[in-house]
């Protein structure tokens, strides 16, 4: 009768060690994104700021992969209008130094940027499998905006995709400030 009970036990166990092997195979995601684009510089205050972020498909905030160091180290609060999207979405008024530290850099130079991103959230764990939004805000000039937006799926097929600009006026298309974006996903 025990050793009944201990195969039964036994082959328990490992039926459930492999379904929990496949259900974390399936949940797991991970991958890396790498981002390029072409910066200009604009020569006027109140422009030049750029923020890179993640967002889930209902619009929950998941990461930052760049902001500006002026931004996100308080400008947002000197000027109303410096990358408002991502200031309400990243909720940095909220960060720790540390975090801020953690994704803010200098304004890059002008020319061909490159920018990989190794599908983590902000607490550096593996996004699992599903479908996200890399976005892209930057001030072109005053509250003149672009803004880029596109959907990848982590876990899902190697893909480069061409994301196209929104501008927050006409006034705003007069400007050159990030073109040519683009987003490669591998597993």
């Amino acid at each position: 009768m025990k050793k009944k009970i201990l195969t039964i036990l036994m082959t328990l166990t490992i039926l459930l060690s492999v379904n929990a092997t496949d259900n974390n195979q399936k949940s797991e995601g991970g991958g890396d994104l790498t981002l390029q684009y072409d910066l200009y510089r604009i020569n006027k205050m109140g422009s030049n700021q750029i923020a890179i972020w993640v967002e889930d498909t209902n619009g929950n905030y998941i990461n930052t992969i760049y902001a500006t160091r002026f931004t996100a180290k308080g400008g947002y609060a000197k000027r109303a209008t410096s990358l408002p999207t991502w200031v309400k979405q990243s909720k940095v008024d909220k960060m720790t130094k540390q975090e801020v530290d953690t994704i803010s850099k200098a304004t890059k130079k002008a020319g061909k940027i490159t920018i990989n991103w190794s599908c983590v959230n902000n607490k550096g764990e593996k996004l699992p499998k599903g479908d996200y939004i890399l976005k892209i805000e930057g001030n072109i000039y005053q509250d003149n905006m672009i803004m880029y937006s596109g959907q990848f799926e982590v876990g899902g097929d190697n893909i480069t995709v061409a994301l196209s600009p929104t501008y927050s006026s006409e006034s705003a298309k007069d400007f050159k400030l990030i073109e040519n974006v683009t987003i490669s996903y591998s597993k």
